[in-house]
């Protein structure tokens, strides 16, 4: 982003770079204060444009499994090939030809999509 408050040190050529917004546990961003607010001020400010977000349940191995089963499936050769999976897939979405690429998306999905947000914001307010 080139604005008169924050120009860039050095020109890009081609497209947007592609961004990454990376952060952890609810209780250090959603804490209810000044990073909550901070981080919803970048999402408002236009950081939200290329966000892919997620969340999964709380899960501890070490409750249902011994150590040596958890060092298995840590280990197991078909963890490389998932990693290399999702790489390769998020990789092919980077390509330059996704510029300006438009998905069409069927009600039935949007729907759903539509009942995941509202899942997730009620969720998010009973924090």
């Amino acid at each position: 982003k080139n604005t008169a408050e924050s120009q860039r040190t050095e020109e890009v050529d081609g497209k947007t770079p592609a961004n990454m917004l990376l952060f952890g546990t609810p209780s250090k961003l959603l804490d209810g204060g000044l990073v909550e607010e901070q981080f919803y001020d970048f999402l408002e400010t236009g950081y939200a444009r290329r966000c892919i977000f997620g969340y999964g349940q709380h899960f501890r191995p070490q409750d249902t499994l011994t150590p040596a089963e958890i060092f298995a499936r840590l280990t197991q050769p078909q963890n490389s090939q998932v990693i290399d999976k999702w790489a390769y897939r998020f990789e092919e979405l980077a390509d330059p030809q996704f510029y300006n690429w438009k998905m069409v998306v069927e009600d039935d999905v949007a729907i759903e999509l539509i009942a995941y947000k509202t899942h997730c914001e009620t969720i998010s307010d009973a924090y």
